[in-house]
């Protein structure tokens, strides 16, 4: 799922929460050799949450390293 910011401190303060340890969509799908569009998939199908800000200071999207857990799951089912 994606958890949506509508202010950047509120999102700062979230990520700042991670302490470094999340990824890109880009990363998570370099680190499994899967497409975006497969990580995008993950997020829209409730497999891991990806938190998500669009605004003045840009557009950022983050992955906690803490979701990683839940792909090993889901892709262990398969």
């Amino acid at each position: 799922m994606y958890i949506d910011y509508k202010n950047y401190l509120d999102f700062e303060k979230q990520v700042n929460k991670f302490k470094g340890q999340y990824l890109s969509p880009g990363g998570v799908a370099k680190k499994y050799e899967v497409s975006r569009g497969a990580v995008y998939n993950w997020v829209v199908r409730n497999v891991i949450d990806a938190h998500r800000y669009s605004g003045p200071q840009g557009s950022f999207v983050v992955i906690s390293i803490d979701e990683l857990g839940k792909i090993e799951e889901f892709r262990s089912k398969d």
